[in-house]
């Protein structure tokens, strides 16, 4: 059976985690152009921006890494409210996609806030097409577009959905 773990994040991670912010930021980069050097220049700048910025604007929110089996394979930034928990940011290295340890990791946030009786919100940038798949697959639905972010939202249902290891059962 694989193992999902989320640690706190703590300075040794800064290279995994500024490689994985570098990862999801390829797609885009690649269309303008650049070399390596510009490259790394821009997305260690940016990088270091958003790092500042979150720090500001969420700054009671818990900064992880997300262990699969034994192997830190991303990061997730949660700030948990009284009738919400947020998923600011969440990410995964790029060979670690689609083998279910995000519906794994969302489905346990899920499970966490469907106890304490709260609420599941994010954003999704609005072209991310396979991250909205994933959100409405896992029950989140559209509460409010601002260009370019989507925001989503989960709530468990009235029948009282229980999750059980990232699967979905009516009691």
């Amino acid at each position: 059976m694989s193992v999902l773990e989320i640690v706190e994040a703590a300075p040794e991670h800064d290279e995994l985690l500024y490689r994985i912010y570098a990862e999801s930021r390829s797609e885009e980069l690649d269309a303008w152009g650049w070399g390596e050097v510009e490259r790394e220049a821009f997305l260690r700048m940016q990088y270091e921006l958003r790092r500042r910025s979150y720090a500001m604007r969420v700054p009671a929110a818990e900064h992880s890494v997300i262990v699969w089996n034994g192997a830190p394979v991303g990061h997730l930034i949660v700030e948990e409210g009284d009738g919400s928990i947020r998923i600011v940011g969440v990410a995964l290295l790029a060979a670690c996609r689609n083998q279910g340890i995000g519906s794994r990791l969302i489905a346990s946030l899920q499970q966490k806030a469907a106890r304490a009786g709260k609420t599941v919100v994010l954003s999704v940038d609005a072209a991310n097409h396979r991250a909205r798949r994933l959100y409405e697959r896992l029950g989140f639905r559209p509460i409010r577009h601002s260009i370019p972010y989507l925001w989503m939202e989960w709530m468990a249902d009235e029948q009282a959905m229980v999750l059980h290891d990232g699967e979905r059962t009516d009691r």
